[in-house]
C-alpha cells in the first residue's frame, strides 16, 4: 500500500514514452467470502536510451474489478499495439501504463486509527499532572521530617555601664 503511494508521488516526474503491447489478459482472484474479482494485466516492451525493458504495470495501485470492467480496461491492449507509458528517467525499469494516483483513503484511515490508539495509550498510561492522594500524603510526611531549623535565637546584648 505504502509502496504504491511512493510510486504515485515519485511518478509526477516520470516521462512519457512509447511501448509495444506483448500481451494482455485477466487474472481471476477470489475475494471476500469467495466472490470472484478480476485483475486486468498487461505486458509491454519499450526502449530508453537504446536499452530494452519489459513492463507489466497497468495501474498503480493495481485494483481488481468485476469481469466486464476488467475486459474494458484491456480492450485496446492487443498484441502489437503501440501505447503510451510513463517511466522513471532515473530507473527506466520502473514504468506504468496509466498515470498513478494516490489512494489517500487507504493511507489516512489506517494512519488516523493508529494515531488514535497512540493518543489513548498516552492518556491512559502516562501519570497525570495532578498527584493522587497517596502522593500528597507522602509529600506532607517528607516535609514534616525535613522541617527547616528555626533561626538561632539572638541574645540581646546590652551595654554595661
Amino acid at each position: 500500500m505504502y509502496d504504491n503511494a511512493r510510486v504515485a508521488v515519485e511518478s509526477k516526474h516520470w516521462v512519457a514514452g512509447d511501448a509495444t503491447v506483448d500481451r494482455a489478459w485477466i487474472e481471476k482472484h477470489y475475494g471476500y467470502r469467495g466472490s470472484s474479482e478480476y485483475a486486468p494485466m498487461v505486458e509491454y516492451r519499450y526502449s530508453v536510451s537504446g536499452r530494452d525493458y519489459v513492463g507489466s504495470r497497468l495501474k498503480v495501485p493495481s485494483y481488481r474489478y468485476p469481469q466486464s470492467y476488467s475486459r474494458k480496461k484491456i480492450a485496446g491492449l492487443v498484441p502489437g499495439a503501440m501505447i503510451r507509458i510513463l517511466y522513471d528517467p532515473d530507473d527506466p525499469a520502473e514504468s506504468v501504463v496509466e498515470k498513478p494516483s494516490v489512494d489517500w483513503f487507504q493511507i489516512l484511515v489506517p494512519g488516523s486509527i493508529s494515531l488514535g490508539f497512540i493518543a489513548l495509550g498516552v492518556f491512559l498510561f502516562l501519570p497525570s499532572s495532578k498527584p493522587d492522594i497517596g502522593t500528597r500524603e507522602r509529600t506532607r510526611r517528607k516535609a514534616r521530617g525535613r522541617r527547616q531549623p528555626s533561626p538561632p535565637e539572638v541574645a540581646q546584648v546590652t551595654k554595661a555601664d
